[in-house]
């Protein structure tokens, strides 16, 4: 499912589906390229009708034959009759190229520390995750699409609990997660293992590529 984020790189401000019959159903969007709208629907949706989409430039109205997902309850995809405007399918094959890349790199680590936590973006080295009120500070060390290895004090959140990572680039985020992992490294340290849940960060997942394609093509790296 596309999340606020997914919908404000697109620039959308609202998507609706409209039958002949001037009906309309509020849609959420599941995934979205330049031919199919895959969406998920309280009402049914109908064989045919119009896609809306009100974005920040213009109203795009483009109409679609429907097919029901079976295997998916209120699932339906919706397949485009016209083509989007260029400036729309720009801003969709950007998204989907980072949502592709995520993907086939999700398995990815890639060390950050306290030597490259600068090249990973970072406005400071300092890092945390909160449960409730309490907040356990931390730095990173490593990174992938899914999850961190974080190094910080004692913490009494308990594996499998839900957490918020947060850490700040450009900008502060804030990324729902799972806590899997959690062990004593020494010193009084200990060493905790977070995986984010769907729908992922994009602004995360740019830094992680990014910071992959850096590590890719240097040796000042450990």
């Amino acid at each position: 499912m596309y999340s606020r984020e997914h919908l404000r790189a697109l620039g959308i401000n609202n998507i609706y589906f409209k039958n002949f019959g001037g009906i309309t159903e509020i849609i959420h969007i599941i995934s979205l390229n330049n031919f199919t709208t895959t969406v998920s629907s309280g009402g049914n949706l109908g064989e045919k009708g119009v896609l809306v989409i009100e974005t920040e430039e213009m109203k795009i109205e483009i109409f679609v034959s429907v097919i029901k997902d079976f295997s998916e309850i209120n699932t339906f995809t919706l397949f485009h009759e016209d083509p989007f405007p260029e400036y729309f399918q720009n801003k969709v094959n950007s998204l989907n190229s980072i949502l592709s890349s995520s993907e086939k790199r999700k398995e990815f680590r890639y060390e950050v520390g306290l030597k490259n936590w600068q090249k990973f973006g970072l406005k400071k080295p300092e890092c945390a995750f909160i449960d409730g009120n309490y907040i356990t500070k931390t730095i990173i060390n490593n990174v992938s699409i899914h999850g961190a290895l974080l190094t910080g004090a004692r913490s009494h959140t308990l594996i499998g609990e839900k957490v918020i990572f947060t850490c700040n680039f450009d900008e502060i985020i804030k990324l729902q997660s799972i806590l899997i992992n959690s062990s004593a490294c020494g010193n009084g340290y200990f060493r905790y293992s977070l995986r984010f849940l769907e729908p992922l960060s994009l602004t995360w997942c740019n830094h992680v590529l990014n910071y992959g394609d850096y590590l890719d093509n240097t040796l000042d790296y450990e």
